[in-house]
């Protein structure tokens, strides 16, 4: 049975622009919330003279956006080590707007976008297999008709010489390219 070359070509056709918007979405959403809580969490740190930690934390929405795909989580997986150990022994973390909750949506927010990550690429990487289907389905009907059908055809002329006529019209290719 020949695969369904409709089918291919609707895999073929698959979001790939869709997964890089997604992708995006994750990685806006990553940043709305880890840049936030990292400079909060630097200027925590610059009233209590950790200068160290407030320079490790604190990045801009451009340092988040500009960097390479991986980047942004390492980053944000910082801030949200950093802001997690120091969380329960620092009740005045609230005070700068850093709590649980914020820091469970932080986590999520990682998450996701960790999983959209590679989406792109196993979209490029499927519509490339249904690409190489499609080929193989129309070489395999191509095989079917030039071993089965044609010699088939052949037989029939005898008794059915307009239908050997449209057979034969009907197999040229014309390149209307």
């Amino acid at each position: 049975m020949l695969p369904d070359p409709e089918l291919c070509a609707v895999r073929q056709h698959s979001s790939v622009a869709g997964a890089g918007r997604a992708k995006l979405a994750a990685r806006h959403a990553l940043v709305d919330i880890a840049q936030p809580v990292g400079a909060a969490l630097g200027t925590w740190a610059t009233v209590e003279g950790d200068l160290r930690l407030a320079s490790r934390v604190s990045r801009s929405r451009t340092d988040y956006v500009r960097a390479r795909d991986t980047a942004p989580v390492g980053m944000a997986r910082t801030v949200h080590t950093e802001a997690t150990a120091r969380l329960a022994d620092t009740p005045a973390l609230a005070d700068y707007g850093i709590d649980a909750a914020r820091l469970d949506t932080l986590s999520a927010a990682i998450a996701d976008y960790e999983a959209q990550i590679a989406r792109p690429r196993a979209a490029i990487h499927e519509r490339k297999a249904a690409t190489a289907e499609i080929k193989a389905s129309f070489a395999d009907a191509d095989r079917i008709l030039r071993q089965r059908l044609d010699p088939l055809a052949s037989l029939l002329a005898a008794d059915w010489a307009e239908f050997a006529v449209d057979w034969r019209i009907t197999r040229v290719i014309v390149d209307s390219g």
